[in-house]
């Protein structure tokens, strides 16, 4: 609520590039999930995610034996792509250079 709507993309961007990562595994299953911590509130990840039609996601707390967290995972190619089309949206505005490469794979 305190970041003006215009700029949601920027924050999820510097949002993802901390916590969030794009990979494709062997048989070309691409992924992509955000991590946060194990009491995180996804909620505005869910209204983001409908505004953009994003229907096939997963959030999830994870317990291991050292640690918890949670997850937003997504591993629908069509959605991701509608992600990585939402958060560099400005093309000036790229973050990390090797995540931003890494989504040209899609």
């Amino acid at each position: 609520e305190k970041i003006p709507k215009h700029l949601h993309y920027a924050f999820m961007l510097g949002f993802f590039d901390a916590d969030g990562c794009f990979y494709i595994k062997v048989n070309h299953c691409y992924q992509c999930s955000i991590t946060g911590t194990y009491e995180y509130n996804w909620n505005f990840i869910d209204k983001i995610f409908e505004e953009l039609d994003i229907k096939k996601y997963e959030i999830r707390n994870i317990i291991e034996p050292k640690s918890k967290c949670s997850r937003v995972r997504m591993s629908n190619r069509q959605n991701i792509l509608k992600w990585i089309d939402y958060i560099y949206q400005d093309l000036e505005l790229k973050g990390l250079k090797r995540k931003y490469d890494k989504s040209k794979l899609y």
